[in-house]
């Protein structure tokens, strides 16, 4: 609420007037009377060592911030733009992912997939015992070659049988 200015030439019940209402204001910053403090304006925290401690709950349209330090649980977060983690990120939920991974100088120690796993190029096992593995299905370009490899074998047993009588 606007408080207009006073001078010498008010009357005392001008001057009782805008008194009653500094202290209506200074109540509702202090003692959230009548459901708190309404501003119409800009609140700047500014200043060395300065802060904005908010104790039970801030709800807030918009946030700009040159830092954002979160801590404690969060219900939803989403980001619509990028997301950078500093630290270490442990999920102990499901992952999905809409769009593309890239691993850039990281890889994974272990990796188990209880489910399937769909390798749309090229699957390198590198010091592995591929023969202990329980592969039921192979499919696409590793598929024809394991059996152009059979075939070929095949053939070559057939050509040796002929030819050993």
């Amino acid at each position: 609420m606007a408080i207009n200015q006073l001078t010498t030439a008010n009357t005392f019940q001008e001057w009782l007037t805008a008194t009653s209402n500094l202290i209506a204001v200074a109540n509702n910053l202090t003692d959230n009377t009548n459901g708190g403090f309404i501003a119409n304006s800009s609140i700047f925290v500014e200043g060395a060592g300065a802060s904005l401690n908010v104790r039970t709950l801030a709800n807030i349209n918009t946030l700009q911030a040159n830092t954002f330090n979160l801590t404690g649980n969060v219900a939803t977060m989403n980001v619509s733009s990028n997301g950078y983690i500093g630290g270490d990120l442990f999920v102990y939920g499901n992952v999905t992912v809409s769009g593309n991974i890239t691993l850039d100088a990281i890889g994974f120690d272990d990796l188990e997939v209880s489910g399937s796993a769909n390798i749309g190029q090229t699957l390198v096992a590198n010091n592995a015992n591929i023969g202990s593995a329980n592969i039921t299905i192979l499919t696409g370009a590793a598929n024809t070659a394991i059996y152009n490899l059979i075939n070929g074998a095949d053939n070559q047993a057939l050509a040796f049988a002929i030819a050993l009588g």
